[in-house]
């Protein structure tokens, strides 16, 4: 890096101008996130895909308990490691003290700066020179601005690519190897803070030795003790998350997803295909042009150019040369949780580089030819500006057709401030345990605006604690209890069943809007779903599900409908009238449209825990779940299900009522106090989701907790009065190493 020796103030005042300029110029880019406040732009990755309704709770639970080991809020109740939590501690902290949208912003606006003052920093040191410099740090910091931009769960992964690799150059540098050492622990562990442990740190412990080696031509021998020493401290801060997620993972949905398979020749041919037309999208284009067109003009004997350029290649070709190789070899690719080819997310920022690299190729061309000099010199003041404009203005034209498209649905009042469930959670706010369950129309993808529905984690963040869910990963147990809810879905659709091992939605019949773009058009009386033929409001009941929330009205004996949405669906159907930009305008002056959501009671709700007097026992899970299905709220209030075994003598349960007084608390997510009295000996069961890591301590013996239902928790309890304790616990380990939860 160039800087003025001689005068290290005047160095010391640039640097701080140039800080100024990437602050200002970030958080000037990260200003639709909240510059309207509530009614701020906020993107479907976010908000579909759950990571800020998870930020929202992480933050309440930390507020109220501090840290925790049990997500009570999603699917009936999981482990944190099971969420969207994991990796979120560092993310969390501006929820702490800011409304969600402004964290949102302010975390959006730190990691435009990240990416593009340290981008710039990082090429300076690779003497591109400055205009070369500000141009790729401009580049990356806009990224592609658009539903596959950087996301909540990037944190400070992919966005922080520059930083992580600049702070490790630097520490090569320092005299004392010893200190080097030990701060490069320290950026191991920042770096597995920052990000995440299934999707940017195993890849980045890749990429990082091939930039040195490749681009930097630094040997091994000088940076493989402190490569070691970066990587002992990431694997301790990802290590515990990563050993957790794996010894979970062997009961999980995940190890029923089959290795990927390819139908033959055309399918992995138009897999590459739209691979390609999918990364190498504008701008990508834009940028191996300026790139290209530097090599031609002065490049062909620049090595830097011919290093980043191999660099760019490797991370752009390894996925589709990965397949292809998997393809020849007649081998299946296992199906890991996460994608193993993610090194793919450094072809951009290596392409970024490969850019600037020809932006300064351009530049020397235009100096040294003597017929261009000329005029070289006299356009400088429109060329310079040029460079920095027009990837700008691209970045900004999309950003407004996507403002223009989503701004009125896609935002923190429309999705997470609806009035009717807010008054819903105020008046109920003090009652006995309960959950809820929505319908949408389709799972969450970058295509589907999310106003125009309503996910099932957005319940959390009213209050609400959800029987459904998107999360990272989930109990089989609580995949083939939801196969039993909506089986009438699953036989209509039966491709589902894929979808359901990784989110559990009440999917709605394709008669009534199951295609996303039939369910954004508003319907002035749209026809009610008959909720039996569909799904099983019994499986809910038990569940302890007492309110729906749904776009459309359901009929069902058992329902009652609290909230009829006349006026919210007038005015949505109005918005549909209006072009884009009254759209726009409408949002700035504070009137998004609203969300149309009808609100029932569920009637025939089971208690979050209640005492059985009768067992019925089944050799397998199926015989077990199949006639689960089969029985009535009212049945499975007397008689509990389980599984031979887990009861050494079913006969003392003889009693076909057991007259109980069963009181529930929570004093902490991962604590549960239960006072009963019974007059017969029971079966408590409480419709919390079974793990084995929950302990459970009778009048302060510890009991065995078992699965009952196949889902939630069973204690064998003797006549009387009883206070019943179940905790948390994790092995001790995870305790001291996952501080955050």
């Amino acid at each position: 890096m160039v800087t003025n020796l001689s005068n290290p103030l005047a160095a010391t005042a640039k640097n701080r101008r140039w800080v100024l300029f990437w602050i200002v110029w970030s958080f000037l880019l990260s200003a639709v996130y909240g510059i309207l406040g509530s009614d701020s732009y906020l993107r479907i990755r976010d908000a579909a895909d759950s990571d800020f309704s998870n930020q929202i709770i992480a933050a309440k639970d930390f507020l109220a308990h501090g840290f925790t080991f049990w997500n009570p809020h999603l699917g009936g109740g999981l482990a944190s490691w099971m969420s969207q939590q994991v990796d979120s501690l560092f993310l969390t902290v501006p929820f702490l003290f800011l409304p969600p949208w402004a964290a949102y912003a302010l975390i959006m606006g730190l990691q435009r700066f990240v990416a593009g003052y340290f981008c710039y920093r990082l090429f300076l040191r690779l003497n591109i020179g400055q205009i070369a410099s500000l141009f790729g740090g401009i580049l990356f910091s806009l990224n592609s601005w658009n539903v596959d931009d950087w996301t909540l769960s990037d944190g400070f992964g992919p966005p922080a690519t520059p930083l992580y690799l600049y702070l490790f150059d630097r520490l090569l540098d320092l005299p004392s190897k010893k200190l080097a050492l030990a701060l490069s622990g320290c950026l191991g562990i920042l770096i597995g803070i920052g990000g995440s442990a299934a999707h940017f740190t195993p890849f980045f412990l890749v990429f990082l030795p091939l930039w040195f080696l490749i681009v930097r031509r630094v040997s091994i021998l000088k940076t493989w003790p402190f490569f070691i020493s970066l990587t002992i401290g990431a694997i301790l801060a990802e290590g515990p998350e990563s050993w957790a997620l794996y010894s979970f993972s062997l009961d999980s949905t995940r190890i029923l997803i089959p290795p990927s398979t390819d139908s033959g020749f055309p399918s992995l041919l138009a897999q590459t295909k739209d691979y390609f037309s999918h990364i190498l999208a504008i701008p990508m284009w834009g940028f191996l042009v300026v790139a290209l067109a530097g090599f031609f003009l002065h490049g062909k004997n620049d090595g830097l150019f011919k290093k980043a350029l191999i660099l760019f290649a490797l991370f752009l070709l390894f996925q589709p040369v990965s397949s292809w190789s998997f393809f020849l070899l007649s081998l299946k690719m296992p199906y890991t949780g996460g994608n193993i080819m993610d090194l793919r997310q450094f072809s951009f920022f290596s392409s970024v580089l490969v850019t600037a690299l020809g932006l300064r190729l351009i530049l020397h061309a235009l100096q040294e030819s003597t017929t261009l000099t000329l005029i070289w010199k006299t356009r400088l003041a429109v060329f310079v500006p040029a460079v920095f404009i027009i990837p700008a203005l691209f970045a900004w034209n999309n950003l407004t057709v996507n403002l223009a498209r989503r701004t009125h649905s896609d935002n923190y009042r429309v999705l997470f401030e609806n009035s009717a469930l807010k008054e819903l959670a105020a008046t109920t706010k003090n009652d006995k345990p309960f959950r809820v369950a929505s319908l949408v129309a389709s799972r969450p993808t970058t295509a589907s605006a999310s106003g125009y529905h309503f996910f099932p984690n957005y319940s959390a963040t009213y209050g609400f604690q959800t029987i459904d869910g998107f999360y990272h990963m989930y109990s089989q147990r609580l995949y083939q209890y939801w196969l039993r809810v909506v089986s009438g879905i699953v036989t209509e659709r039966p491709e589902l069943q894929e979808d359901m091992k990784f989110l559990q939605f009440l999917y709605t019949p394709r008669s009534h809007g199951f295609d996303r773009d039939q369910a954004m058009i508003p319907v002035a009386n749209p026809a009610p779903i008959e909720f039996a033929d569909w799904y099983n409001l019994d499986m809910l009941s038990l569940a302890n599900t007492r309110f729906i929330f749904s776009h459309w009205p359901l009929r069902h004996p058992d329902l009652e409908l609290l909230h009829d949405p006349v006026a919210e669906r007038k005015v949505r159907q109005q918005w549909e009238q209006y072009r884009k930009r009254e759209m726009v305008l409408k949002v700035i002056q504070g009137e998004p449209p609203p969300q149309a959501l009808y609100v029932y009671e569920n009637r025939a709700v089971l208690p979050r825990a209640f005492l059985v007097g009768q067992v019925q026992a089944f050799p397998d899970p199926t015989s077990l779940l199949n006639t689960l299905a089969t029985r009535s709220s009212a049945e499975l209030a007397r008689i509990a299900l389980v599984e031979q075994g887990e009861l050494a003598d079913i006969s003392r349960y003889a009693s076909p009522i057991a007259p109980t007084i069963v009181d529930v608390s929570y004093p902490r997510p991962d604590r549960v106090i239960i006072k009963s009295a019974a007059k017969t000996p029971s079966i408590l069961v409480l419709t919390d989701n079974y793990d084995p890591h929950w302990r459970v301590r009778v009048d302060g013996m510890e009991k065995k907790i078992f699965p009952v239902y196949h889902l939630y928790r069973g204690v064998e309890l003797e006549q009387g009065n009883h206070e019943i304790t179940m905790e948390y616990e994790p092995t001790p380990w995870v305790r001291i190493l996952l501080p955050q939860w």
